[in-house]
């Protein structure tokens, strides 16, 4: 069991590095007096999608257990990584970390 836990700590690790690149840049494409409304909003959709999930989950606890919820909602993670665009710019442009 603990190994799981190292896994699901990992994992969210991982979920907390993509979402502060995600902001960073979104942050950096947005220039002007929208800047602060556009994050926020974006920050409350976020929260919204969250909400969303944690209660898909617990209807479906209703009818699976953990262990095969877990894994579908992985699973789902699995198929948006494999479907999105990949960033293929050739041309060297602002760091998103600036």
């Amino acid at each position: 069991m603990p190994a799981g836990f190292v896994l699901i700590a990992a994992a969210f690790c991982g979920f907390q590095c993509i979402t502060v690149v995600v902001e960073t840049r979104l942050q950096s494409a947005i220039s002007g007096p929208s800047r602060a409304t556009v994050t926020s909003l974006a920050g409350f959709g976020t929260e919204l999608l969250v909400l969303g999930v944690f209660g898909a989950y617990a209807a479906g606890s209703v009818v699976a257990s953990n262990a095969t919820l877990f894994a579908g909602f992985a699973a789902v993670y699995l198929v948006v990584a494999a479907t999105l665009p990949r960033d293929r710019r050739t041309s060297a442009g602002p760091s998103p970390w600036v």
